[in-house]
């Protein structure tokens, strides 16, 4: 692809993939840019106030970009009517968003025009590929911190299971508190993050909570465990997911790359007669995994998920958007 002059803008940060894409193309001297929009969170009227001042913003600067690259596909508007432009799918937008009225018509709007539209896990391409069959999966670039060896090498602590994961429901927290229930009982220590909608209710089951945390923290936290458990609600792995191997820690989560050398487990529809057995399961397996050598996992992940190796995978993507960018 002609690098040269060629500017991109990722538009919108999500769990430090458009980031991570940026600082590693950077670093190879190409022209990209992350463009943050605000949170959508918060009160209606501040939030949609905020947001209408930022596209005000954006339509004036978008121009000097030949290509725009926009994450979470809710944020359609921001390249409605630009060219050309590539939809990056990260998950929470197609598995929630698409089921509610309103936004629905955004994400399909957004997906029929854009040149390309990107999967951020695989197991998306089954959701969007009615609306867009040629859809593609890029894996998800791990930042450049957790494929660093520790200054420190950090032992890991016996008994020691840290969930990885925040606690709401698109994680599998059906499971997840249940099953860190289990292990508390059976004498393990467990250890999560105070993230999510359902992380006091993790507290109360007897979870240590600890505040979020840098990334070099973080990658201390993961390396600190005998084991780690992911989530357990799609399969489809997270980015805690891809770092827990990156440290050399031993996985417990749902698969969908076959060849990721981890401890899976296979949900089933989790509902009041299904979960008991589900969570005796899990916990077998996470007592299998503790201790175990997981070399073979963060080699797989330096070699697949690096941020060089997932960037020459985007320059392809967008050599063809580049040649026909019509299309």
């Amino acid at each position: 692809m002609q690098t040269d002059g060629f500017s991109v803008a990722h538009i919108n940060e999500v769990a430090g993939v458009p980031s991570t894409l940026v600082a590693a193309a950077r670093a190879q001297n190409l022209s990209w840019d992350l463009r943050r929009i605000p949170p959508g969170r918060g009160n209606p009227v501040r939030v949609l106030w905020s947001r209408l001042c930022d596209l005000i913003a954006w339509r004036k600067e978008s121009h000097k970009y030949d290509l725009l690259h926009l994450h979470f596909a809710t944020n359609g508007y921001m390249v409605w009517g630009k060219r050309p432009f590539i939809v990056h799918l990260h998950g929470s937008d197609i598995r929630r968003d698409w089921q509610k009225p309103g936004l629905r018509q955004i994400i399909n709007k957004t997906l029929r025009d854009a040149q390309t539209v990107i999967c951020a896990t695989p197991d998306l391409l089954g959701w969007v590929r009615e609306i867009r069959p040629d859809a593609v999966w890029l894996p998800n670039p791990v930042p450049q911190t957790f494929l660093t060896p520790l200054t420190t090498a950090v032992t890991p602590a016996p008994g020691r299971i840290v969930f990885s994961s925040r606690w709401d429901s698109t994680k599998g927290v059906e499971l997840l508190i249940p099953l860190a229930k289990r292990l508390i009982s059976d004498g393990f220590e467990v250890h999560g993050l105070d993230w999510g909608s359902d992380a006091a209710a993790a507290g109360s089951a007897g979870v240590v909570l600890h505040p979020l945390m840098s990334a070099e923290e973080f990658q201390k936290f993961l390396a600190s465990a005998e084991a780690v458990v992911g989530q357990l609600k799609f399969p489809a792995f997270s980015m805690t997911d891809y770092q827990t191997m990156a440290v050399g820690r031993p996985l417990i989560a749902m698969a969908n790359e076959e060849s990721a050398p981890v401890f899976t487990f296979d949900a089933r529809p989790a509902d009041p007669s299904t979960i008991t057995d589900q969570v005796a399961e899990l916990a077998e397996i996470v007592k299998a995994a503790l201790g175990t050598d997981a070399t073979a996992a963060k080699a797989w992940v330096k070699a697949t998920h690096s941020p060089d190796t997932v960037l020459q995978q985007l320059l392809s993507i967008y050599e063809r958007v580049s040649r026909n960018p019509a299309s």
